[in-house]
C-alpha cells in the first residue's frame, strides 16, 4: 500500500500496487495471499481469523479509495468518477490475481491483467 501513495499520480500508484501484488502472490510456492485466501477458509472454528482478514481487506479498499478520491480532488480523475465502485473494482484485481496464482498462473500471465485493468482510469 506505500507503494499507492506514494507514487505521483493515482495511475502510477494503482499500477505500483496491483504489480506489488502480483510480487506478493508469486514469492511463496503456494501461490496466493493469505489476505485473500483466508476469505474462502471460513468455519466457526476460525471465527477470529476470519474477522480479523476481513477488517485488513475493508482497510486496503479504504486505502484505494482514500487515493482514488484523491486524483479526483486534484483532478487526476473525471469529478463524476464513481469512486467507491472504482476502488472496489481494484481490490477485485488484487483478489483476482491472488486466486489465480493459487491456481498456478505464471507471474508473466498475472502481470498481463494489469493493462487491461489499468484501462478503467485511462481517460
Amino acid at each position: 500500500m506505500d507503494r499507492l501513495n506514494d507514487a505521483s499520480t493515482v495511475r502510477e500508484g494503482i499500477q505500483a500496487m496491483l504489480e506489488c501484488s502480483v510480487d506478493v502472490v508469486t514469492s511463496n510456492q503456494t501461490g496466493g495471499c493469505l489476505l485473500i485466501l483466508g476469505i474462502v477458509n471460513y468455519s466457526q472454528e476460525n471465527e477470529d481469523v476470519y474477522t480479523y482478514l476481513k477488517t485488513v481487506r475493508k482497510n486496503t479498499l479504504a486505502l484505494v479509495h482514500h487515493r482514488i478520491e484523491k486524483g479526483v480532488k486534484e483532478g487526476e480523475l473525471p469529478a463524476d468518477t464513481h469512486v467507491g465502485k472504482l476502488s472496489s473494482y481494484f481490490l477485485g484485481i488484487m483478489q483476482a490475481i491472488s486466486f489465480q496464482a493459487r491456481d498456478g498462473a505464471s507471474k508473466e500471465d498475472l502481470m498481463n491483467l494489469i493493462k487491461p485493468a489499468m484501462a478503467a482510469i485511462s481517460f
